[in-house]
């Protein structure tokens, strides 16, 4: 069976970046290994999330997808970064723009 282990996201805006998915309730801690640049990581259910400094554009066309526990918490934290807002036969859920112009689609926990 094949699992993902690894997610790499470069950010253009490394520091708005990691206070936004932190506001999301991710803990990252700060990395570099042999020459490649300071980053950001952080485990998410045995996943490695990485948060990596470029200066190209990027985002754009990435999405990730994350379950969290409060979401009203999450959208009264990040007003100006919603998309869309959705309570559907599919629970509820929204879409927000992270610093990068990615866009990240959070779901509420059912338990």
């Amino acid at each position: 069976m094949t699992h993902i282990n690894l997610i790499v996201l470069n950010c253009k805006n490394l520091e708005e970046s990691i206070a936004f998915y932190e506001a999301l309730g991710l803990k990252f801690q700060e990395e570099q290994h042999d020459k490649s640049p300071v980053h950001y990581s952080c485990q998410i259910d045995g996943v490695l999330l990485e948060l990596y400094p470029t200066e190209r554009e990027c985002g754009q066309k990435d999405r990730v997808g994350l379950i969290v526990n409060d979401l009203d918490d999450i959208l009264s934290k990040l007003k100006e970064n919603i998309h869309g807002i959705r309570d559907d036969s599919f629970g509820y859920r929204a879409i927000l723009k992270d610093p990068n112009g990615r866009l990240v689609f959070l779901s509420e926990s059912k338990a």
